[in-house]
């Protein structure tokens, strides 16, 4: 059935006069479908995005397209026949820059804000590449999209065959990093203390947290440090503060754990749980054991990692950091000493190795791998911090150092041939 009306002429198929918005004149009684940004001749396909991660501790999102863009550059017609006639480069971006250049307002709004409010910029690391740096005040999570500004991204041009491309148009999904790994925690703060001393531990410097983990405070067991075959008495009521500064810094996710001196016994061994969550949903757990001494001693820590891997060629520097005991009328003086474990190291054989300090150097080649390929060897070093008067009364600390192969190179003579 034909119900077109042809009693009433109609000239336009839209307002002309206001450029053509929106759909067409009801009036109108057919059209053809016209493609008003026709793809020939822009023969090169546009970039597309086929990825955007997270890194590993989410400071930065890597957004990745299919093909090597101009980097903002821009083509422009100078006589209306749709194919470029040249290339802007004035408006490529370089540096760091503002991410709104390239994403939509929604995106930027999770991405967080630009210098000078925030923090946030983009910059190219590669032609098909923009690495987002992330501020602190981005709410992008995975699963959540990003979008490009229409006309800002285009293909490299070959002008040679008159090959030029549409702009990028579009979005994807971030992701979570690839590959994803667990937490490594790393504990610093002293786990021996004397009579009077308060434990500080912190797990603030672990990897792999993607910026925001769950902490979980837990009393594994407690146990005496006494020689006493008929056991000992233990006091229910410090044993109950204790699991409430536990339970107190796992609501409140603290990365540090303050147990008062009066909440653990004298002569007594506590394994406390620690176990953290990242953000990317994978857990790791570590027990830590701390001590609590029956007399007046100092305490030590070791300054940085427990755990550190070197090369053979590395000079490896321990640093320690004693603090005199906070008893009443103590001896503040202190003295150091470090002694090597696992006995692969006699300090003897290598007078210039000071062991009396508080810090421990050790010169390159000192320490040796064994074995083969990935294989470790492992060295342990103590050092024990006393007042002078009383050596017997000490405190310790000890950090691992693990040794593996120093990694080969091979450099070709400008004239080789393979």
């Amino acid at each position: 059935v034909d119900i077109r009306d042809y009693t009433t002429p109609y000239q336009d198929w839209c307002d002309q006069a206001a450029g053509c918005p929106g759909a067409l004149n009801p009036r109108v009684p057919f059209a053809s479908i016209m493609n008003k940004e026709p793809r020939i001749p822009l023969s090169l396909a546009a970039p597309t995005l086929i990825s955007a991660r997270f890194t590993m501790e989410a400071v930065r999102i890597i957004a990745k397209f299919d093909r090597s863009t101009l980097r903002g550059a821009l083509p422009i017609d100078t006589n209306n026949d749709i194919l470029p006639d040249l290339i802007d480069y004035g408006t490529q971006l370089t540096g760091l820059w503002d991410c709104g250049e390239v994403f939509d307002e929604a995106t930027v709004a999770l991405l967080g804000r630009p210098p000078p409010d925030g923090t946030t910029t983009c910059q190219w690391t590669a032609d098909d590449e923009i690495a987002i740096n992330l501020g602190r005040d981005f709410t992008i999570s995975v699963g959540d999209s990003i979008f490009l500004n229409p006309d800002r991204i285009y293909t490299i041009p070959r002008p040679q065959d008159n090959e030029y491309s549409m702009a990028a148009s579009g979005g994807i999904r971030v992701s979570m990093p690839f590959p994803l790994e667990p937490p490594l925690i790393q504990i610093s703060g002293n786990t021996e203390v004397d009579e009077c001393g308060s434990v500080e531990l912190s797990a603030l410097d672990s990897r792999n947290l993607g910026g925001d983990a769950r902490y979980n405070w837990t009393l594994a067991s407690f146990f005496d440090l006494g020689i006493n075959p008929g056991g000992r008495p233990w006091n229910r009521t410090k044993r109950i503060l204790l699991e409430a500064v536990l339970k107190n810094a796992t609501t409140t996710n603290s990365g540090v754990l303050y147990i008062p001196s009066e909440n653990l016994e004298p002569a007594a061994g506590y394994d406390i749980r620690l176990s953290i969550t990242s953000r990317w949903g994978l857990s790791a757990n570590q027990t830590i054991t701390v001590t609590k001494l029956d007399y007046a001693a100092p305490v030590v820590q070791i300054i940085g990692n427990l755990t550190r891997t070197v090369t053979r060629r590395s000079r490896v520097d321990i640093l320690s950091q004693g603090t005199a005991s906070p008893c009443a009328n103590a001896d503040r003086s202190l003295a150091y000493r470090w002694v090597e474990t696992t006995g692969q190291l006699d300090f003897l054989a290598y007078p210039l190795i000071a062991t009396s300090t508080r810090s421990l150097v050790i010169p390159p080649f000192t320490l040796v791998p064994r074995g083969v390929g990935a294989d470790v060897n492992l060295y342990n070093f103590t050092v024990s911090a006393f007042v002078p008067t009383a050596p017997n009364k000490a405190a310790y600390a000890s950090v691992t150092i693990l040794v593996e192969r120093s990694p080969v190179y091979v450099q070709l003579a400008v004239e080789d041939r393979i």
